[in-house]
């Protein structure tokens, strides 16, 4: 069983990263003209910046690699951590395409 600390570690170097990296990313699409503009089909009344998945990939990698680093994955039964790494490297195949997708905008059947 993994230990409860290595979740609080994760959760709280997810969360600095992620609050820390939100600005950055806002003012970089901001300035690169990277929003998605009120629409009629659309909820939003303003215009709305694209790419805030980076701040959040950023932040769950990079917990998971420091947890990763510190011996946290150790703790999985043999085979679990193979899993582990499969369900990140699909996860992170997804991100790829949300950050295609918010960049020229992929058809749905392209997605």
């Amino acid at each position: 069983m993994v230990s409860s600390g290595y979740y609080v570690i994760a959760f709280i170097v997810a969360a600095l990263i992620v609050f820390n990296t939100i600005p950055i990313v806002k003012a970089a699409a901001i300035k690169y003209q990277y929003t998605d503009l009120p629409a009629e089909r659309k909820v939003h009344r303003q215009p709305m910046v694209r790419l805030g998945g980076i701040s959040i990939a950023a932040g769950t990698l990079l917990a998971l690699f420091l947890v990763w680093s510190l011996g946290g994955l150790a703790d999985f039964p043999p085979g679990v951590s193979s899993e582990v790494w499969a369900v990140v490297l699909g996860s992170f195949c997804f991100f790829l395409i949300g950050v295609t997708d918010d960049l020229v905008s992929l058809s749905p059947l392209t997605r």
